[in-house]
């Protein structure tokens, strides 16, 4: 009974102590839904477009994907437009155009940007943000707030929202 118990206790320690050795870390990612995506053209001076802006907390580089989809579900993202801002000029600098993944650098920030140019389809659904690192002890990498706007011949308006209650994610 005695040896039983010693071998139990030591097999129980080693178990313990070798265990870290063979502890793997989770992918680092993350994701938040937004609602309320609303996009349309009537012409140059009657539409409405979503923003979304999306800022890197953290010290490491970061992969995102904002992916849009209309009310059935369909994936609309070739509708958006990544783009930064620019040291140098009053222009956005465009990162990538009909695709919602880019690399976001630590600290910086990007707006995705959802139109409908020369269509008369309307676009009224959701946003789905995702963010992946090789860095395995991020936990929480971005903090993001959207914006609707609205332009017509009568009417000119914007309506800003936070995304996770303004909280990481």
């Amino acid at each position: 009974m005695k040896r039983r118990s010693i071998f139990l206790m030591t097999l129980t320690l080693i178990m313990l102590l070798c265990g870290p050795a063979n502890a793997t870390y989770l992918e680092a990612r993350g994701s938040a839904v937004v609602t309320g995506m609303r996009a349309k053209h009537r012409s140059s001076t009657d539409f409405q477009h979503s923003i979304i802006w999306v800022t890197n907390i953290t010290g490491s580089d970061v992969e995102c994907r904002v992916n849009f989809f209309d009310h059935a579900g369909d994936d609309v993202t070739s509708y958006c437009t990544v783009y930064s801002g620019n040291a140098s000029s009053n222009a956005a600098v465009t990162i990538a155009t009909g695709t919602g993944t880019f690399d976001l650098p630590a600290g910086e920030t990007r707006y995705v940007y959802l139109t409908m140019p020369n269509t008369s389809r309307l676009i009224q659904g959701h946003a789905v943000i995702e963010w992946a690192s090789t860095n395995p002890h991020l936990r929480k990498a971005l903090i993001a707030a959207g914006e609707c706007r609205v332009v017509s011949s009568a009417l000119k308006q914007a309506a800003g929202f936070t995304i996770n209650g303004g909280q990481p994610f």
